[in-house]
């Protein structure tokens, strides 16, 4: 962004900070944002774990969908994995870890 740029910066957030900041009472912190932005699959996330942390008065959360479809490698193939940590963690097992 150059110094000329006055928009505020755009903040999405996954769900291990919503839910970890909120344990420590410091949502607070991502307040100097207009708004933190939540994909749907975080926010269920949220929901699941920590459903304090989306009633917090002190941080606007606001749910966003994408506008189109998310290309398949950026979906977990089950819920809270990724695709690239499915291989490692196969390899780790496999290697005795």
């Amino acid at each position: 962004m150059d110094e000329t740029d006055q928009r505020p910066p755009l903040v999405v957030c996954d769900a291990g900070p919503l839910i970890h900041l909120d344990e420590l009472a410091c949502l607070d912190l991502l307040a100097d944002f207009p708004a933190v932005l939540v994909p749907p699959e975080v926010w269920r996330e949220v929901q699941q774990h920590r459903l304090s942390a989306l009633g917090q008065a002190v941080v606007t959360l606001r749910q966003v969908s994408p506008i189109r479809p998310v290309p398949a490698e950026f979906v977990p193939r089950w819920p809270g994995s990724l695709p690239s940590m499915q291989g490692s963690s196969r390899s780790a097992r496999r290697a005795g870890a």
